[in-house]
């Protein structure tokens, strides 16, 4: 099997390459590419190709700072694939081109920690193609496990000290990145977080997990609404989308009020299991057993009936 890759004929001479990913549950995962030059027509044929749902191709081929790419594919024992890559001009600065984004936020308290959920969709309605050169958000103090879904293309989010970086190629069309990250949980009842946003934000959803009493708070966004997730967990739902003439939504703080805070259980259950440890050592170092067998019994009782009625 071959496959053929073709650009435009002004670009000719640009190395192509085909990146190769082999999955098989015996070896995991094993990546390689091979390498070619377009000649004067903008095409460049690849031949001995491995075929079978074990391999799948990516083309790829740089373009000043862009890396264009295309979808991935599977060759077949009797069948090639032919690719087409559109190469476009190329700009760093955003003001340039017809670059817009929506994005989502999504904030869920845990015990120990706040996991955000952070998604921008980025539209690119021009015939530019967009390179982030220094787009930065701001994070909030103390956050912490970041993480960035791997993605077959180079649009994508990376942690830099206390700031998250865009980098990557948004060429015409439709670009989705994402990214997660922890803050910690200090267990008061009232928070505020802080983020920066990136360029040309024209909508933006925020979503909260909330226990029953929280409250949830942006400003200039609308009043946060209840509303029940997919999963059935209750969440409230905030929004602000910009009407021609407002100025960019350069960065978000977000509140939340009435966080559950831990209650008693949790201080209850750390004193039956000393109790429970007293117990064992009563038993193993002997003594009046019958007498300290029924004054542990009755603590572990009264205990268990505070906890549960906490």
């Amino acid at each position: 099997p071959r496959a053929q890759a073709r650009q435009d004929p002004e670009h000719h001479g640009a190395e192509v390459r085909p990146g190769v990913l082999k999955q098989t549950v015996a070896e995991g995962e094993k990546r390689t590419h091979r390498s070619g030059k377009t000649n004067a027509d903008g095409m460049v044929r690849f031949d001995r190709l491995e075929y079978g749902t074990d391999y799948s191709y990516r083309v790829t081929v740089k373009s000043d700072p862009a890396e264009y790419a295309s979808d991935p594919f599977n060759l077949g024992r009797d069948f090639g694939q032919r690719v087409l890559l559109h190469v476009y001009p190329v700009t760093t600065d955003v003001a340039r081109t017809m670059v817009g984004m929506r994005g989502i936020l999504v904030v869920e308290p845990r015990d120990d920690v706040f996991q955000f959920q952070v998604m921008f969709r980025v539209f690119n309605m021009g015939r530019i193609t967009w390179v982030p050169n220094d787009i930065a958000i701001d994070m909030p103090d103390g956050f912490k496990g970041f993480n960035a879904p791997e993605s077959m293309a180079d649009a994508r989010f990376v942690a830099e000290g206390d700031q998250v970086r865009l980098l990557g190629t948004y060429s015409p069309g439709e670009h989705d990145v994402s990214f997660s990250f922890q803050v910690p949980n200090d267990h008061d009842e009232d928070v505020a977080f802080r983020l920066s946003l990136p360029p040309h934000v024209a909508e933006l959803r925020v979503i909260a997990e909330s226990a029953r009493g929280m409250g949830l708070e942006v400003d200039d966004f609308e009043r946060a609404e209840p509303s029940n997730a997919p999963g059935g967990q209750r969440v409230l739902v905030t929004a602000r989308r910009l009407r021609q003439g407002e100025p960019e939504m350069r960065s978000i703080t977000l509140r939340l009020t009435g966080v559950p805070t831990p209650g008693p259980g949790r201080w209850i259950a750390a004193a039956l299991a000393a109790l429970g440890v007293l117990a064992g050592l009563g038993v193993a170092l002997g003594g009046p057993r019958a007498s300290s067998e029924r004054a542990t019994q009755q603590d572990v009782d009264q205990a268990r009936e505070v906890l549960l009625g906490a």
